[in-house]
């Protein structure tokens, strides 16, 4: 059985990097270097010149791709060549967030949906069991229901907390939960 294990290790080399997925190799138009990627520039132009023994696709870069007018969002303006630019201010909608304001829930019902919502939300983090909650405010939202804004601080990969972040549990008055990061 060891064998065996040895031989395909030692065939692994001859299959080549390629073999899983394709691979393209072009020069980079902005670096000028030459690389090799998954996937073919998407802003550029190009075509295939030649196959690598390998299965490596190379390729020719040309000009940057040109946007056509009709595949652009109604809020921007496109000027064609020879015509005055039109200063126009295209301002996006703001979008409204629900009003809240901040409030003591009886019989510590407010604590209890914090650490409700501490313990959903720390299955999320890279080490759950060195998450904490450092604060937590209960919200009564204006349009509808109950929200808790916890403070949760957690350690990334080298072991170092991180800083505290807000996230938010949404329970509304038709029963469904929503959660996310920061406040409602």
């Amino acid at each position: 059985m060891k064998r065996l294990g040895i031989l395909f290790v030692a065939a692994i080399p001859m299959i080549g990097l390629s073999a899983g997925f394709q691979m393209f190799r072009y020069v980079d138009p902005v670096t000028r270097g030459v690389v090799i990627k998954p996937n073919p520039p998407k802003e550029y132009e190009w075509k295939r010149t030649a196959i690598e023994a390998d299965g490596t696709w190379v390729l020719e870069v040309g000009a940057k791709k040109q946007i056509e007018p009709a595949s652009l969002p109604d809020n921007v303006q496109v000027n064609r060549p020879g015509e005055r630019a039109i200063r126009t201010p295209i301002t996006p909608p703001i979008p409204q967030r629900p009003r809240s304001e901040q409030v003591d829930l009886p019989d510590g019902f407010g604590e209890k949906f914090a650490n409700a919502c501490f313990e959903g939300l720390r299955k999320s983090f890279f080490d759950p069991y060195s998450a904490k909650m450092d604060d937590y405010k209960t919200l009564r939202m204006d349009m509808d229901g109950i929200a808790v804004v916890v403070m949760l601080n957690g350690k990334n990969r080298f072991g170092a907390y991180t800083g505290s972040k807000p996230f938010h549990c949404w329970r509304h008055t038709d029963g469904k939960i929503t959660v996310g990061e920061g406040e409602p």
